[in-house]
């Protein structure tokens, strides 16, 4: 965990996906948590999480969003059923617009609070 620095994210109109999963994927590596990013293409399941993982033995999917996104999407709706599947079969679903939302998710907060070298608003 050494040498790892999570910037800051600006909850504003200019922050981008890529840069959300970014600062997600930065804290899963920090954590030790295996993941991996999912490319979409035409053969792939729709609605699938932009990140897989496994997470204390269950299966983790992290749908990754711009806050402010707009819900009213055939696209959102596809995700939103994935997650409930994976709810349905005891899996972890998180639907995360910042790094912040996967921590509370996964109850790092107070494990990882030092660990990391980053003040996390609570």
């Amino acid at each position: 965990m050494r040498g790892v620095k999570l910037e800051p994210m600006l909850r504003d109109r200019f922050t981008k996906e890529s840069d959300i999963k970014k600062q997600i994927r930065k804290f899963l590596n920090a954590c030790g948590i295996f993941h991996h990013n999912n490319w979409q293409g035409q053969f792939s399941e729709k609605g699938i999480s932009d990140l897989t993982g496994i997470f204390k033995g269950k299966p983790l999917y992290i749908e990754v969003k711009v806050p402010g996104f707009n819900k009213n999407t055939a696209t959102y709706r596809k995700q939103q059923i994935f997650l409930q599947r994976v709810k349905d079969e005891q899996g972890i679903a998180i639907l995360a617009t910042s790094v912040d939302d996967v921590i509370d998710a996964l109850g790092l907060r107070e494990t990882h609070f030092l660990a990391l070298g980053r003040m996390w608003k609570t």
